[in-house]
């Protein structure tokens, strides 16, 4: 897009749209569509990668066509990539993160992308955009199941900056949720009322609200349903969807629509249970709709809305009387949610099913989903909601308790053996482990909880931990009474840690394996390592995923036989399971950080190469094809040139030499510092002299009129450095502060002498360095966006940045566009802080 007058258009529109959307809803799809013809008509332009995006969201909240919205957003990114119109960045991953992607993928994607946002924001200061991305961003955190520590973290790391920069609404917005996490985190007297460390419902219901701020608005009453549907208070749910509906208007495409539909689909449903005829076909007809709006979201985005839809459907069977389906549809809904890492949810359709079963009369099942649902809460850090299921179903939880408490070893049938007490594996002790074990996500880390947990819970004096690597097993890591090891990966095949006919039984069988007495048995008694060393107790668990064989885990003890009980293996079985998902998490996440240092890696020698070339061809280029013409020159004309003429051209010629051949020496340089193989020989030296000496050897290079002023203060007597180094860093600042300021300026060189440090300070009134470059500044090749067609290799800063880490110092700089750019470099000059004894 070229026309001025639609580039004006088009910024102002982009200006207004953000306050549309909040203070005059219905403006907002006529601004935006008025981009899109602009754009269409007159071709792109940077303000139209706003426009894609924001139609995107049109398409998917008020037209429902989610797969189009979608792909106006991933064009709009594209087009932000091809223009790199980095300023939109941080807009564009907040508009498709927060109204469009979230029905199309799991609401975790969104939260990394709006990191990045953030990153990226804070790079060219888009406040406003920033405080957008970091709200949504620890709101989704909590939305999309995270445990709720992980989500905590994430709100004291990023809430500072909207208390910083002021993000007022953006605040309130986050600060509701924040304030519903710190309600699940503790117990307080009224869970539901959103009063505490950062929010306050009586300052929202006198203040916020007046502001008409629709956004938090809805979020306020939607956060309040979920905690009206977590405790039970569900024609609490039923009143706060009122004021959604009313609300949703104004903020479509926000995902919490969606959850309203869900929760007072439940809460309605629930109703219905004691309420009259008229009622609850009332209540069935509203739930009807809403599902078939939910069932179109569940299409389109499995991963969030699936397991609604399906615990929607349960509940709904259980109100018509349909125990057949009601008890289908609870298992599909725990499954999806379960698959889709929803663990606040799962955990939901668990107390639902289990309030099911014991409402049929089915106490055991309803207790085996009680329990599930127990440790899912547990799992997300839910304590206040843990403490409701204690108190509401006391009866439960302390026969489960009991049924889970073995009794202590006392027949010992060796003299030579001492008592040994059984650990106590009660319910919440393993749950407890559990929620340890799933809270790791590097390998290294997750398989020293692991051994830990496993030997505490277990009683065992040694756990060694198999794992199926490419259809062999290694063994990963062991743990005994004396020494802990991690990261082994031996061999089975290799291996005397263990009994290997036990661990290939299981690994046929995907059985467990108890021996009380394995010396003794008759299946395993002629393996070597038994025998060898006359086992007493072993167990030796599978952990599985989604049914398939991921590891083992083998455990021995022998200071008493029967150490292992059979009515042990349930809760170990438990933590087998969670074992088996953390590990596989674990290694994928590590394989892709692996994956993504080598890309990255393979990104920046690719980039390299590329900008090496680049440089090369044009600064080689230039000198090359002066040398050539001037050859060229002397061939034809130069035997009836005089001497001087002949003089002239032959300094041409050495001149563009010369600068060839500094180019390739800067190459050199930065090679050998990258390879450490530059000496570093610090001795006496006049550095008052040797400046002086510089500034009159670089003036000669000077513009017209433009001049370098030295000035030196303070005094040292022995000042020790490395002249060829020290010379690299300050002729490589001045000549950037000659080229790059205008002419009839001055260029401040000084120096300050103290009896520790050398202070040198270089300041020009040049073009200064854009802030989208600074970040970037001391990379090789770089350059900065603004130098147009002063000549220049990108080498010049990297040289001075990896001289002055030779040097031992320290370089710092400020600059702004169109005043200058002032470096300061502080070198230590004693041969003490240079050559220290341990070099």
């Amino acid at each position: 897009m070229i026309d001025q007058d639609q580039l004006v258009a088009m910024r102002i529109l982009m200006a207004v749209i953000p306050a549309t959307f909040v203070a005059s809803p219905e403006l907002f799809p006529i601004a935006i569509s008025k981009m899109v013809e602009i754009s269409l008509k007159h071709g792109n332009s940077p303000y139209s990668i706003f426009a894609y995006n924001s139609f995107g969201t049109l398409q998917c909240g008020a037209l429902n066509n989610f797969d189009a919205g979608y792909e106006y957003s991933l064009l709009a990114i594209d087009l932000l990539e091809k223009l790199n119109a980095v300023q939109f960045k941080s807009k564009v991953y907040m508009v498709f993160n927060v109204f469009n992607r979230p029905w199309k993928d799991h609401l975790k994607e969104s939260v990394l992308m709006l990191i990045e946002g953030v990153s990226s924001g804070l790079e060219i200061g888009d406040t406003e955009y920033v405080g957008h991305c970091t709200s949504f961003l620890c709101i989704y955190a909590f939305l999309d199941g995270e445990d709720l520590d992980s989500v905590i973290n994430k709100y004291n790391k990023y809430i500072r900056f909207l208390n910083k920069s002021k993000q007022e609404f953006q605040l309130y917005h986050a600060n509701i949720w924040k304030q519903v996490v710190c309600n699940l985190l503790e117990e307080s007297k009224d869970r539901l009322i959103l009063s505490g460390d950062y929010f306050s419902e009586q300052y929202f219901y006198s203040e916020i609200i007046n502001h008409k701020n629709d956004l938090v608005d809805i979020a306020f009453y939607c956060a309040k349903s979920f905690l009206a549907l977590l405790f039970n208070e569900f024609d609490k749910v039923i009143y706060f969807s009122n004021f959604i509906i009313d609300l949703s208007a104004s903020v479509p495409g926000i995902i919490y629509i969606a959850l309203s539909n869900f929760y007072s689909s439940i809460s309605l449903l629930k109703s219905c249970l004691n309420c009259s005829k008229l009622q609850k076909q009332k209540a069935l007809k509203r739930v009807n709709i809403q599902q078939l709006k939910m069932k179109r979201w569940a299409n389109s985005c499995p991963d969030n809305f699936l397991h609604k839809y399906q615990l929607v459907e349960a509940e709904k069977a259980r109100v018509l009387g349909r125990k057949d389906q009601a008890m289908k549809w609870y298992d599909l809904a725990v499954k999806s949610a379960a698959k889709s890492g929803y663990i606040q949810e799962e955990a939901i359709a668990n107390e639902r099913a289990a309030e099911f079963y014991f409402e049929w009369g089915n106490e055991k099942i309803g207790q085996m989903y009680l329990a599930d649902a127990y440790y899912g809460y547990v799992r997300w850090g839910a304590i206040s909601k843990v403490k409701q299921l204690e108190e509401r179903y006391p009866e439960v939880f302390l026969d489960l308790q009991r049924s889970s408490q073995p009794t202590d070893l006392t027949q010992i049938r060796e003299s030579s053996v001492t008592k040994t007490n059984q650990i106590n594996l009660d319910l919440v002790s393993v749950l407890k482990a559990s929620q340890a074990i799933s809270e790791e996500i590097i390998l290294d880390q997750l398989l020293n909880k692991l051994l830990t947990v496993l030997m505490q819970s277990a009683g065992a004096q040694a756990v060694v931990l198999i794992l199926l690597r490419d259809q062999n097993f290694t063994i990963e890591a062991s743990i005994t009474n004396q020494l802990k090891s991690v990261r082994q990966s031996i061999p089975l095949a290799l291996s005397d840690q263990v009994p290997r006919s036990v661990i290939y039984f299981v690994d046929r069988t995907q059985q467990p394996v108890v021996l009380g007495n394995a010396a003794m048995d008759s299946n395993f008694s002629s393996d070597a390592y038994i025998q060898q060393h006359q086992v007493k107790s072993l167990l030796c668990l599978p952990m599985l995923s989604q049914g398939n064989l991921t590891g083992m885990v083998y455990l021995e003890n022998n200071l008493a036989y029967d150490a292992f009980r059979e009515d042990h293996l349930e809760v170990l079985n438990l933590l087998c399971a969670q074992a088996a998902i953390s590990l596989q998490n674990a290694c994928l996440y590590e394989d892709l950080k692996r994956s993504q240092a080598n890309e990255q890696a393979e990104r920046e020698i690719n980039e390299l190469k590329s900008r090496f070339i680049s440089m090369t061809s044009h600064e080689f280029r230039t000198p090359l094809t002066s040398i050539l013409g001037t050859t060229e020159l002397i061939k034809h004309y130069g035997q009836n040139w005089d001497a001087t003429k002949q003089h002239t051209y032959l300094d041409r010629i050495q001149k563009n030499v010369k600068h060839m051949t500094g180019l390739l020496e800067d190459v050199l340089v930065l090679s050998k510092a990258d390879q450490e193989k530059i000496n570093f020989n610090p001795v006496l030296i006049d550095l008052e002299s040797f400046c002086h000496a510089l500034v009159e050897e670089l003036e000669l290079n000077t513009k017209p009129n433009q001049h370098i002023e030295f000035v030196c203060s303070g005094h040292h007597l022995h000042p020790y450095a490395d002249e060829k180094i020290l010379k690299q860093i300050l002729s490589n600042l001045l000549s950037n502060a000659i080229k790059y300021s205008p002419e009839q300026s001055t260029i401040h060189f000084e120096l300050v002498l103290s009896d520790e440090e050398a202070v040198f300070r270089v300041q020009d009134q040049g073009i200064g360095i854009p802030e989208v470059d600074q970040q970037r500044l001391f990379e090789s090749f770089h350059r900065a966006t603004n130098v147009g067609q002063i000549q220049g290799t990108g080498l010049g800063l990297a040289i001075v940045k990896k001289s002055v880490e030779l040097h031992k110092g320290t370089l710092s700089f400020e600059s702004f566009v169109n005043q200058g750019t002032t470096f300061i470099v502080k070198l230590p000059i004693t041969l003490e802080a240079l050559v220290p004894p341990s070099d």
